[in-house]
């Protein structure tokens, strides 16, 4: 009764996810548009991505920003800017148990959740789009004096 389970990205998730691990009372969201995402995160507290690897993990990021704790994949773009227990928890999703403790972590720890959905918030906005853009145009334009 303490959690709500919202999944979304996928219009049935039990066709990519082995129902063995749908043991559980959850809502499903489907596929949502940018602003769906955006409003669903300003009502969590924690997000969490068990995929195997995640590209850019910008997903992860924007949850931070809404002030969510994070839980990604050890694997991937989102360790640009989650720091393990700093600002989100880093997880080896291949391990069903150890991305299971810090799930249950982050729900009854409530201190720990808190302090990291501070450290989101406050590291977050040191990764916007126009930085990426402005080091992408040093890197092909630079003066080569």
């Amino acid at each position: 009764d303490k959690v709500q389970i919202w999944l979304f990205g996928a219009n049935d998730v039990r066709d990519i996810v082995d129902s063995k691990y749908l043991d559980f009372n959850w809502k499903q969201f489907g596929k949502l548009t940018q602003y769906q995402v955006a409003s669903m995160m300003s009502k969590a507290d924690i997000f969490t991505d068990f995929s195997s690897h995640q590209a850019m993990g910008l997903t992860a990021l924007e949850a931070m920003s809404a002030g969510c704790s994070v839980i990604v994949p050890k694997n991937g773009g989102a360790t640009e800017f989650v720091k393990d227990r700093k600002n989100g928890i880093l997880v080896d999703t291949s391990n069903f148990q150890s991305s299971l403790h810090a799930l249950d972590e982050l729900v009854e720890d409530d201190n720990l959740r808190k302090d990291l959905q501070l450290a989101a918030i406050r590291d977050v906005v040191h990764y916007y789009p126009e930085k990426v853009s402005l080091q992408i145009l040093n890197r092909l334009f630079k003066d080569k004096d």
